[in-house]
């Protein structure tokens, strides 16, 4: 949905910018799991058996051996499609199952992961290749920098 508008897979504007990353992706059909968790060692129990079934998972439903009609060699096209996305937002994350894995620690990764896009004044704006870190730490500084400019003309 964009703006009260039901929108075909693909159709949405932040595809123009994932489009060479993502186009087999669009064509996949794929489902999301959303867990509760009551703290922080819940919550890493629970990532850690949710990685480890994640290979049971695509093997149970290897049901897309075909593309656009044509056998594609893979039992399941949809599970080959994600090793090849964007390896920094996919796969496996080997330090979740490190020693001291935690709130921090998930955190310091999702900040270091490439952004796709920033969402300004209703458009879709590239941003690819930079963090959310780095975008945090640009924006401290312009912000710094327009509290110098505005205080040198009060003076």
């Amino acid at each position: 949905m964009l703006n009260g508008k039901r929108l075909l897979p693909g159709e949405h504007p932040c595809y123009k910018i994932w489009t060479w990353q993502l186009y087999d992706h669009v064509h996949c059909q794929h489902r999301q799991v959303n867990l509760d968790y009551e703290s922080e060692s819940d919550m890493v129990d629970k990532f850690r058996i949710g990685l480890a079934l994640q290979p049971i998972a695509v093997a149970l439903f290897a049901n897309s051996p075909f593309k656009e009609g044509k056998p594609t060699g893979f039992l399941s096209t949809r599970g080959h499609v994600w090793t090849d996305v964007d390896a920094s937002r996919t796969g496996n994350l080997p330090f979740v199952f490190e020693q001291g894995m935690g709130f921090e620690r998930y955190v310091d990764y999702a900040m270091d992961v490439p952004m796709y896009f920033v969402y300004r004044d209703g458009k879709y704006v590239n941003a690819l290749g930079q963090s959310w870190r780095d975008f945090m730490q640009v924006r401290s500084q312009l912000m710094q920098q327009q509290k110098r400019t505005m205080n040198t003309a009060l003076l």
